[in-house]
């Protein structure tokens, strides 16, 4: 069996080599250059807290739409890497505090 005769490929002409190329350039220009972020509830808690250097945790379960056993879990997390204080007063719901108020308490 013979080997089909392959036929030449046609040389693209200067033109439309061009507007690919500009094309190419432009869909890079438009690229977002900074990574995505992320936000996730913990974030927003985090946030919450700094903004208002304390909130309960009933308040922050409502505001989040979570169960307070979460915002509490949570509230946890966060005080063991030294971000925030789960504060429980002798009378009433656990507070979340910012660690500059936990200073200034401590003062």
């Amino acid at each position: 069996m013979a080997a089909k005769a392959r036929k030449p490929r046609k040389q693209k002409s200067a033109a439309k080599r061009k507007v690919r190329k500009k094309a190419a350039h432009h869909a890079k220009r438009n690229l977002r250059t900074e990574p995505a972020f992320i936000e996730t509830d913990v974030d927003k808690l985090y946030e919450m807290i700094n903004k208002e250097g304390r909130i309960s945790v009933e308040d922050a379960a409502k505001r989040l739409n979570v169960p307070a056993g979460s915002i509490e879990e949570w509230g946890r997390v966060l005080e063991e890497h030294g971000l925030a204080k789960v504060h429980y007063p002798a009378i009433g719901k656990p507070v979340l505090m910012a660690k500059a108020m936990k200073a200034e308490k401590g003062s």
